[in-house]
């Protein structure tokens, strides 16, 4: 059981318990990235390393989030009975960030490929401030002053969009709103559907069943923290529990969801099949994104799996698997052997659809 104060939202009477552990958070960057990205450091093979532009306010926290959060690495072998093939060298990191004081990097990045075009990979960068043990404005709670901090200058993590939309293959997000896309917005899903999963696919969002990556249909409970529509955010809000920093700053108001502190899950202690379930989260949402890959060898082919991050249930997660993809020539490694499975060791971030969709 989770202890609180309850807030409504006198718009939809949504509710979400509000607790020592409530925090705001701030999208620092909802963005594609590559090559051409500010901040993006290319290699000869078309990796590199982007550093985030925007800086991580002073007292904060970051979490990331990638598209594509693993990659295989193979290595060029031509002494062996084989003849010459590609060798597994196990997994990798592709989305291997790391927060230096104000600055978060990412590094393994794929940003170009093998003719130099460029790459777009989907980035999320969020931050969240740190306990704040000595306000003495604004809603306290176990020692914490929530929300009395000052509003960064990216801002806080506002709802500006929730739906209920049924998928037929891409995600089309101008059924929300004309103005939104994959990559201007942060967007967690969660589904009824046992099967269904949305995926990350170049520059877009797809459903597809989650046992063998044919894409299908499914009805998606959708949030989506954004600037769009923002402008008159507060507007409407004459009723209902508002908070104020020490400066006059509106910080929370129950009429308008916010994004607090999600939960960051590790997933690479779970196999393919696993139910996980989540402390404190009774519907799980996720933002799209592979965190794994399965490869195995069949004669002198090797055989891929993309592994993505799924609702297993209603009230839990899972893992989804791609379609298979072949590859002449790659084989297995005496290190690695001739069926192998990587999961990022990075967390994927969760939230609860309770806290903004009534069940």
């Amino acid at each position: 059981m989770i202890y609180g104060l309850k807030i409504i939202n006198p718009h939809d009477e949504t509710s979400f318990i509000f607790n020592a552990n409530t925090a705001p958070a701030s999208l620092i960057w909802v963005d594609k990235v590559n090559f051409r990205t500010p901040g993006a450091q290319l290699d000869r093979f078309g990796n590199g390393t982007w550093t985030c532009p925007v800086k991580i306010p002073v007292g904060y926290k970051s979490m990331v989030a990638c598209g594509s959060m693993t990659e295989l690495d193979f290595y060029y072998d031509d002494d062996n009975s084989w003849g010459s093939s590609m060798r597994l060298n196990g997994g990798m990191e592709s989305c291997n960030y790391i927060q230096s004081g104000d600055v978060v990097s990412i590094s393994n990045m794929s940003l170009a490929d093998w003719e130099r075009k460029p790459i777009n990979n989907t980035v999320k960068v969020i931050a969240y401030p740190q306990y704040n043990q000595t306000g003495t404005v604004g809603l306290n709670i176990e020692g914490n002053s929530n929300f009395n901090v000052d509003i960064p200058p990216s801002g806080f993590s506002y709802v500006s969009h929730k739906a209920v939309l049924r998928v037929d293959g891409e995600v089309d997000f101008s059924k929300i709103s004309p103005q939104l896309n994959v990559h201007n917005c942060l967007a967690f899903f969660h589904t009824d559907n046992p099967y269904a999963m949305i995926v990350p696919w170049e520059d877009r969002y797809i459903c597809k069943d989650r046992r063998n990556g044919r894409q299908m249909s499914a009805v998606f409970r959708i949030v989506i923290f954004s600037d769009v529509d923002s402008s008159m955010r507060f507007a409407n809000d004459h009723y209902g529990l508002q908070l104020r920093n020490s400066r006059g700053n509106i910080t929370f108001s129950s009429g308008v969801g916010v994004l607090t502190r999600p939960k960051e899950v590790y997933l690479n202690s779970y196999k393919q099949n696993d139910r996980i379930s989540i402390p404190d989260i009774t519907y799980p949402m996720y933002i799209p994104s592979s965190v794994g890959d399965h490869f195995w060898v069949d004669v002198r082919l090797g055989k891929t799996e993309y592994i993505y991050l799924s609702n297993y249930d209603a009230k839990s997660i899972g893992f989804g698997v791609s379609s298979t993809y072949s590859r002449y020539g790659h084989l297995g490694s005496r290190a690695y052997g001739w069926d192998y499975t990587y999961i990022t060791k990075k967390p994927v971030l969760i939230i609860d659809a309770s806290d903004y969709f009534n069940f």
